[in-house]
């Protein structure tokens, strides 16, 4: 998976008609910028293309708000190749075909090609086989512009599987229900909720990468964690499990548990995980999904009336209205993880600090996510790491990642940036792509932060106000005491910096 190009057709936010955004051709690409620059609405218009995408072929009569074209390239797997002999051409000395899907003024069209001739994909079915594999939403903060729009694509989705009506997509051309349903299981938006289970599921597992994790982190084993269950929704009424609900549940039963029922008819299970435990690690996937499958299957504690409210709606924040509306009725929630680390002390999920648990969340998402052909949108995901494991994410990642997958995240920080070649950054400013004029490779983050995140100067304020007296007081001075007095001044109130080199350098003249 690689995008290569975004084109707008009509304005987006700060983004105008016509406007186009180039990338790189390497797996991992970092979006920069100062505050303002665009660069989370860029990663938020990487995301919102693709949904708008999946709407336009899932749903009839859908109104879109964003017209584009993007041109992206996939390699080929087994799901490719299967459909490209009815397609026609010759496919057979090319690794990947690249994809260009245009929306204009509501009109939807996909083409697919070798390099040298372009075919048109004209069975809406098979749009499906053409998009990425998955495509992994992370955000450090609450970008609503990112989440809103998954939350709402699957609540829709979730909705449409009680519908038994024919069902039509924009075009007016009838869908086969099993194909919306692989639409349902491309997005992934990681909110705190589902990332603790994402953090459950690879360590219970035991598929944490323990080589990368130990540069942040003590090693350590899942040794409980707590669910809540409750099997009605908001009318009584039995909740449907699906395959991936049912799977989860039946993976569960294999694990020492008790369960009691409380006065209101919830289920809480408490698991105890034996040391010696391995579990096939075929079933990660598979396992996450369940657990995400009943997490999306909360919205059932809401009336049917409320739910098409919300997903027509303007509303902002949409996952924080659907929570106020469940509060505490949820039919699933994960109330607590203890981990054992290998020094043998129990450490529950809740007492990491913010740097430790964004680790976890990292970590976890790309280990559950490792195939080909997905595409990971990481809005700021080492914001709250410290500068040393600043340092270390872009080579951690790298470590994780598969070469045919591709990870673009948002990033403040010039540490990070120094691990990425200037043709796999994107630098952002007032909502324009600027060209790069310096190599980031290796750069200096004092020279990365001057060029791409304007900061005029080494030092902050306070220390900059000081220099700038210390400089006017050496200016002034007349006599030598004075500056031998100002000399020990400096050397005691300011630290080791350049700033502090070039005060003393300037004393040193004005005594010769």
């Amino acid at each position: 998976m690689r995008i290569s190009k975004i084109k707008l057709l009509n304005d987006y936010k700060l983004f105008k008609e016509n406007q186009e955004f180039a990338f790189g051709t390497e797996s991992i690409q970092g979006i920069v910028g100062i505050n303002g620059s665009g660069k989370s609405i860029l990663l938020e218009l990487i995301s919102r293309v693709f949904i708008e995408a999946s709407n336009q072929i899932t749903q009839e009569k859908y109104s879109s708000k964003i017209y584009f074209e993007v041109i992206y390239s996939l390699v080929k797997d087994h799901m490719i190749n299967s459909v490209l002999v009815g397609i026609g051409g010759g496919w057979e000395n090319v690794d990947r075909i690249i994809v260009r899907f245009c929306n204009n003024n509501n009109q939807f069209k996909m083409w697919i090609s070798n390099g040298i001739e372009e075919y048109e994909v004209s069975n809406s079915n098979l749009y499906c086989v053409f998009l990425p594999r998955k495509i992994i939403v992370y955000s450090s903060g609450h970008n609503e512009g990112i989440s809103d729009e998954i939350f709402n694509y699957k609540l829709y989705s979730l909705t449409e599987k009680d519908n038994q009506r024919l069902k039509r997509n924009n075009a007016g051309q009838i869908i086969d229900k099993g194909i919306l349903y692989k639409y349902n299981e491309i997005f992934y938006y990681f909110n705190d909720s589902i990332s603790k289970l994402a953090i459950l599921t690879v360590f219970l597992y035991g598929s944490i990468n323990q080589e990368t994790m130990s540069q942040f982190l003590k090693r350590m084993k899942v040794k409980a964690f707590k669910l809540r269950l409750d099997k009605q929704d908001i009318y009584g009424e039995e909740i449907y499990f699906d395959e991936k609900a049912r799977y989860l549940l039946t993976e569960l039963e294999k694990i020492q548990h008790t369960n009691h029922i409380n006065e209101n008819g919830f289920e809480y299970l408490q698991y105890m995980i034996k040391d010696n435990e391995v579990r096939e690690q075929s079933g990660l996937l598979a396992v996450f999904e369940g657990f995400q499958r009943l997490d999306d299957f909360n919205v059932y504690k809401i009336k049917k009336r409320t739910r098409s409210k919300i997903i027509h709606s303007s509303y902002e924040n949409k996952k924080s209205f659907i929570n106020w509306n469940i509060a505490n009725n949820r039919v699933f929630e994960l109330l607590e993880v203890i981990f054992k680390t290998e020094d043998n002390h129990d450490l529950n999920l809740r007492a990491f600090s913010d740097g430790e648990y964004q680790v976890l969340q990292i970590i976890s998402i790309l280990s559950i996510f490792n195939g080909s052909n997905n595409l990971f949108l990481l809005d700021e995901p080492e914001t709250h790491f410290n500068p040393s494991w600043k340092s270390l994410f872009v080579s951690s990642i790298s470590k994780m990642v598969d070469d045919n997958s591709q990870v673009i995240f948002t990033s403040h920080n010039p540490e990070v940036i120094t691990d990425l070649r200037s043709t796999d950054v994107i630098s952002m400013n007032k909502g324009i792509q600027k060209s790069l004029q310096l190599e980031t490779f290796g750069a200096n983050p004092n020279i990365i932060s001057a060029n791409l995140f304007d900061k005029k100067n080494t030092v902050a304020e306070l220390a900059k106000q000081k220099i700038k007296e210390f400089r006017k007081r050496i200016n002034e001075s007349q006599r030598k005491e004075e500056l031998e007095y100002l000399k020990r001044e400096i050397e005691s109130s300011l630290g080791d910096s350049s700033e502090r080199l070039m005060l003393l350098l300037e004393i040193q003249k004005r005594m010769i």
